[in-house]
């Protein structure tokens, strides 16, 4: 849930002009192939992307119970968690819990039970939200929890999970409420790349005036500098793709091997100790091992898990497949956008495999997505067997 970073764009011999070009051959090779597939699969267009009519997501009421049941279960269980007063820094916390969470069989379990109970958190105070219209008490209730968690996530320092949380939510108002006009979606954008720059500065702590006078003493002493492309930590991702393209030209591609290391990584560690690591963790291992030592991390640009096995080609081939899926998934789900189970599930799908993605690579996105989604499917699931009993029992 939590990724380290390494403020700093690259800089060296690896940087040349040869290079450079491969990076931009590459860049638009899948530009072009992707825009020719996106032509191709044109016959599937779906004409109605208006917000769906919530009319028909009223349940009965012991659905509601179940959810509010759940709810509380969850928040007992993540209390110590969601109380923004004692939390500690980003800096304090993340790069050892990552080093921990190497050196334990058992820490990915750990992890996955920690996003289960905070996405299982956030969708049933948002489920309620939406569903519970008459009663205002719960929806105060549903809305504290939902600021709880943003507050949380802002003093953490956690940009990770704030931008999966605050893509819920927008996703959720888009269907559910309004549609997200451009103008909007241009302002959210630019205040969110503003908020994140500043919190990358900002959490060193978590005491919101120190964060505050952080803030004030970095722009002070250094402008508006930190908003610029070059010093954003966002750069990363691109910045290290021609950076693996200066290693493969030394040492060849890997041939399936970053692929295979990848698929292991999703076998959990208390199941099979393994060495393998997700393409974005080998990354760093290899070629910025003094970050990997402390815990931390480096942007990994999406195309560069097919271009580290099989260079331009996998590259290409990769960003096909993958666009393919994707296309074929956000299909499904505007059919079947007026239910509240694909909805939540898009708003994962739109945080993990595109936002996240952009930066971690495609096979941990795509880890990333099934362990967010993994407790939205199960509480729905739950739900609305809980709503079928209530039927049949009115039947009868």
């Amino acid at each position: 849930m939590f990724v380290a970073e390494a403020r700093f764009i690259p800089q060296g011999d690896y940087i040349n002009i040869s290079h450079a070009l491969e990076f931009s051959k590459v860049s638009l090779f899948i530009q072009i192939t992707l825009s020719f597939v996106n032509n191709i699969f044109s016959n599937q267009k779906i004409q109605d992307f208006a917000p769906a009519n919530n009319s028909g997501l009223k349940l009965e009421r012991g659905s509601i119970r179940l959810a509010l049941l759940i709810l509380l279960a969850l928040l007992m269980l993540q209390v110590g968690e969601l109380n923004p007063i004692g939390i500690s820094s980003y800096g304090d916390r993340v790069l050892d819990y990552n080093v921990n969470k190497r050196g334990q069989s058992t820490s990915g379990l750990t992890e996955f039970i920690e996003i289960f109970a905070q996405i299982g958190i956030l969708f049933l105070s948002v489920y309620i939200l939406i569903v519970e219209s008459k009663k205002n008490h719960l929806r105060l209730f549903a809305v504290s929890i939902i600021g709880l968690l943003l507050v949380k996530y802002f003093l953490a320092g956690d940009r990770s999970s704030l931008v999966t949380c605050i893509f819920f939510l927008l996703i959720v108002r888009h269907y559910f409420v309004a549609n997200l006009n451009i103008v909007y979606v241009l302002l959210c954008s630019i205040f969110g790349y503003v908020i994140f720059n500043l919190i990358s500065i900002a959490r060193v702590s978590s005491d919101p005036f120190e964060m505050i006078f952080i803030v004030t003493n970095y722009i002070l002493e250094n402008g508006i500098t930190i908003f610029a492309l070059d010093k954003s930590g966002e750069l990363m991702a691109g910045a290290n793709f021609i950076k693996l393209i200066s290693e493969v030209d030394a040492t060849g591609v890997r041939f399936g091997g970053n692929a295979l290391d990848s698929i292991l990584s999703f076998i959990p560690r208390f199941m099979m100790n393994r060495e393998a690591y997700f393409g974005n963790e080998t990354f760093v291992r290899w070629y910025y091992p003094e970050v990997f030592t402390q815990g931390g991390g480096h942007g990994y640009f999406l195309p560069m898990d097919g271009y580290w096995d099989f260079g331009v080609v996998g590259a290409l081939v990769f960003m096909v497949v993958y666009l393919s899926i994707l296309k074929h998934f956000y299909y499904l789900l505007l059919k079947n956008k007026s239910k509240i189970i694909y909805i939540f599930v898009y708003a994962v799908f739109f945080s993990q495999l595109i936002a996240f993605g952009m930066r971690s690579g495609v096979y941990a996105a795509s880890k990333q997505f099934l362990i967010y989604a993994a407790p939205l499917v199960l509480i729905i699931l739950l739900l609305r067997f809980e709503n079928t009993k209530i039927r049949n029992r009115k039947v009868v």
